[in-house]
């Protein structure tokens, strides 16, 4: 007789060490969390699979997770046909991206979020998928910036995800070309890769040799400011501005106080 999620309520219930779990054939014991639950193969649908701590979903039954399954590298990836892939970060068999959760998603470092209509994964009205990290997913920058979700730090040598799409400060401030801005709190390229962005972004200015650089006025100090040559500290209101000679456009100068002087 299948239980549903009320079986999963029952074995935590009547069971209270690992003794009396596997007493019981619709049970199993949970090592992570030390208790007592249902069996994956007594699932009756996805949405209960789903919601056994243990289990996922593969497509057709309900079978435990590749974590409870195998536990050495080697075992891990030779059930890759299982959807299981070593994780090298937390040295452990994980199931791939596509199969998991949307909490399993966001804290699987091989794993992240991206918006989809097609999506399964619905969290405050937004659908989402399951992805691999562009960091795993890509090694070459030419396959990394045909994604749009994905974009080549070249500080770092790496793939990462596309600021525009990173949506916590955490992961933002972790990827070296990206920068939170708390205004709006979203996460956005510095200023160095912001590209044809570069002239309307408030933050960043287009240089004498047409490069993208961070605009003077977020130099957050006097030393950080007088190290430009294009900047000017302005000691009456302890500000970086950008020093006149430096700035190429008629609106940009005319709302420039330090200008002003010079008139």
């Amino acid at each position: 007789m299948l239980r549903s999620l009320v079986g999963s309520e029952m074995c935590i219930r009547d069971s209270i060490d690992t003794t009396s779990c596997s007493a019981d054939l619709e049970c199993q014991w949970d090592l992570d969390r030390s208790q007592c639950t249902e069996q994956c193969s007594v699932a009756s649908d996805p949405t209960t699979c789903r919601s056994l701590p243990i289990c996922y979903y593969d497509g057709t039954n309900c079978v435990q997770q590749c974590s409870y399954r195998y536990g050495t590298k080697t075992s891990c990836t030779a059930a890759s046909n299982e959807g299981c892939e070593w994780n090298n970060y937390t040295l452990s068999c994980e199931n791939e991206c596509s199969f998991l959760t949307y909490d399993q998603c966001v804290s699987n470092t091989m794993c992240r979020l991206e918006a989809a209509a097609s999506g399964k994964l619905v969290q405050n009205g937004q659908a989402y998928i399951c992805a691999d990290t562009c960091n795993l997913k890509y090694k070459q920058k030419s396959v990394c910036d045909s994604d749009d979700s994905c974009k080549w730090d070249s500080l770092s040598n790496m793939c990462r995800e596309n600021c525009n799409v990173t949506t916590t400060k955490a992961d933002c401030e972790s990827a070296g070309m990206c920068i939170w801005q708390g205004g709006t709190a979203t996460c956005a390229p510095k200023c160095a890769f912001a590209g044809s962005d570069c002239n309307s972004r408030p933050d960043c200015t287009v240089t004498s040799s047409g490069d993208c650089a961070a605009a003077c006025n977020q130099r957050g100090s006097q030393a950080a400011c007088t190290g430009d040559r294009t900047c000017i500290w302005d000691n009456t209101t302890a500000t970086c501005a950008q020093n006149c000679p430096a700035i190429l456009d008629q609106r940009n100068c005319n709302s420039n106080m330090l200008s002003l002087i010079h008139i």
